[in-house]
């Protein structure tokens, strides 16, 4: 495979991450689902911006994905990650997601991983809670729980 033909194959798996990932945002009720709408917006628009750039270019150039099964590794914990959010809940999957992929694309400070998931979890809450006055999805697991009592 050309560096080329490996950039332009990137491209439509990143076009087709994001179709897919729009799918299931949608599938997510009410306000919450805002968010995840326009950041998979965003990716779907710079994914088509690369594949494009990928297909008009007119030489070889050196390919992005030097190491693409991590990028298909990660591109899988994603899918996983996405379905999880809308079955198991947004906190849930998220606590399991960022220190899954830090690992898996290289990053081996279980101390850090572990301070920045606490961190974005605490800043995504207060954002959404507290700030835009919006539910985050709900949480299968936390619903277990209070039906426990």
């Amino acid at each position: 495979m050309t560096f080329r033909s490996a950039e332009v194959m990137a491209g439509l798996v990143l076009v087709a991450f994001s179709v897919f990932a729009w799918r299931e945002a949608v599938a997510i009720r009410g306000a919450a689902a805002f968010f995840p709408m326009a950041i998979i917006a965003a990716l779907g628009f710079f994914s088509l911006v690369y594949l494009v750039r990928s297909v008009l270019a007119g030489r070889q150039t050196e390919t992005v994905f030097e190491r693409w099964r991590i990028f298909v590794a990660a591109l899988v914990i994603s899918l996983i990650y996405i379905n999880a959010v809308v079955h198991v809940g947004y906190i849930t999957s998220t606590v399991f997601f960022i220190p899954v992929l830090a690992w898996v694309i290289g990053f081996r400070r279980p101390a850090y991983i572990a301070l920045t998931t606490l961190i974005y979890l605490v800043c995504v809450y207060f954002m959404f809670e507290v700030v835009f006055r919006r539910p985050l999805p709900s949480e299968m697991l936390l619903e277990f729980i209070r039906s426990i009592r």
